[in-house]
């Protein structure tokens, strides 16, 4: 498993809207991914329950570590702040806010200088 660290401050933004005959869903959050100095991946919940219900931070969390797992990568000296995203009390669910969230940090790690276990610069896009 690569270690991944951030090297850079990166503001990032995921949705997952969709619309299907049954029902929409409806899934978005506003990260700030920075490096830290904690060991290990940090989680801050900064955003108002008006935003983005307290009850799905579980879910946003998921969607970065599953990402992660998936990915065979593990974060560490970085702090995720989600910061902001709207809310559907019809159309939103916990899936909604995993994706959306995997989907931010995907855009953070493509877009922002990261460094590999072998202390190697990754610029932008190269990790696309």
């Amino acid at each position: 498993m690569n270690i991944l660290r951030f090297r850079e401050r990166t503001r990032t933004e995921g949705r997952f809207i969709r619309q299907a005959s049954s029902r929409d869903v409806y899934g978005h959050v506003v990260l700030v991914v920075e490096p830290s100095s904690s060991q290990m991946l940090s989680f801050s919940w900064e955003v108002s329950s008006e935003e983005i219900p307290r009850e799905y931070s579980s879910a946003v969390l998921n969607g970065i570590t599953g990402l992660l797992e998936r990915l065979e990568l593990h974060c560490v000296e970085t702090t995720v702040r989600v910061i902001g995203g709207s809310f559907n009390a019809t159309d939103s669910s916990p899936k909604c806010y995993t994706v959306a969230a995997g989907s931010a940090f995907q855009d953070a790690i493509s877009n922002s200088g990261v460094v590999t276990d072998a202390q190697q610069f990754i610029p932008p896009d190269a990790a696309r």
